[in-house]
């Protein structure tokens, strides 16, 4: 669907704040809307529903797509709209912007985050399970990391809470025997859940955490109500050593503050057979790539 349509279906989609919780003029007030959701409660949260339906948003498209070629529907003219066309076109644009700038950050030091999610994405297995608990990292993972089956791409949801990452990714990994399973984790989050590697550690589960190491939690000074003179709150101690923190525990530990280090310090945390650590000092200058370099993730100019 488009936002700007006058029929919109909504399959398994979920109106949250980075989709202005399908409020004007962000949305066609005037449109009516269709929408699928195996949870009832969900169904006209956000906007007026004129068509509801409850099941299974894959189950539902397939049962519709199968009703349409069973009664002569004929949807190959629509390939080549000009909707088809425009849709194409700023996919292809995108990407080439999102390949130029992961190009300009390659050499960049301190690490830029891009160029640390591009590498994941090379060393990693393709059927690899990845669990998001950074909210920095988030928006540039999800630009880069292509989810090949559901539940491949893992995070606690739209309201960016963290320490979750390691304990869901002990919970992938005994669901996912032998796969590999990754935690994208910061290190806020970190100090929350990081010590759940010991967990992993004792039951044997080869849990990788990469941890983006940026020295910080989240919003600037300026953007919190707090007196001026005060230090800043959400700022922590530089270039924590967690890797060495976890190698005394028995996990396998990298320490990456070098960009060319990243490739192979990730392929032996994932070749080691145990409980991983991979430190990396990121630039803390850069932040959430859509919502800016000083909220949720950077604190440094």
């Amino acid at each position: 669907f488009t936002a700007r349509a006058d029929v919109i279906l909504a399959v398994g989609f979920r109106f949250w704040s980075g989709e202005h919780f399908g409020e004007p003029p962000a949305w066609n007030e005037r449109a009516r809307y269709i929408q699928v959701d195996a949870v009832p409660v969900r169904l006209g949260q956000h906007v007026r529903v004129d068509l509801p339906i409850v099941g299974d948003p894959k189950t539902v498209l397939r049962q519709m797509v199968e009703t349409a070629k069973r009664i002569g529907l004929d949807f190959s003219r629509h390939r080549h709209s000009p909707w088809a066309r425009e849709v194409a076109e700023a996919r292809r644009r995108f990407d080439r912007n999102l390949t130029e700038l992961v190009d300009r950050a390659r050499a960049q030091r301190p690490i830029h985050p891009s160029h640390l999610v591009r590498e994941l994405c090379r060393v990693a297995d393709r059927d690899a399970t990845v669990v998001i608990d950074s909210f920095t990292l988030s928006g540039w993972i999800r630009h880069a990391f292509p989810a090949r089956f559901p539940g491949q791409l893992l995070d606690s949801g739209p309201l960016a809470p963290v320490g979750h990452g390691v304990g869901m990714a002990i919970g992938a990994q005994l669901a996912r025997p032998g796969k590999q399973v990754i935690a994208v984790i910061g290190d806020g989050g970190f100090g929350i859940g990081g010590w759940d590697m010991e967990t992993a550690l004792r039951y044997r589960l080869p849990v990788v955490a990469v941890v983006w190491n940026n020295s910080s939690w989240g919003p600037s000074f300026e953007e919190l109500p707090l007196p001026r003179g005060r230090t800043e709150p959400f700022s922590m101690l530089p270039d924590i050593r967690y890797d060495r923190m976890f190698e005394i525990l028995g996990c396998h530990a990298e320490h990456v503050s070098d960009p060319d280090q990243i490739r192979p310090a990730l392929e032996r945390a994932l070749g080691a057979g145990r409980a991983a650590v991979v430190n990396v000092i990121g630039d803390p200058r850069v932040g959430h790539p859509r919502l800016g370099g000083n909220l949720l993730g950077s604190t440094r100019t």
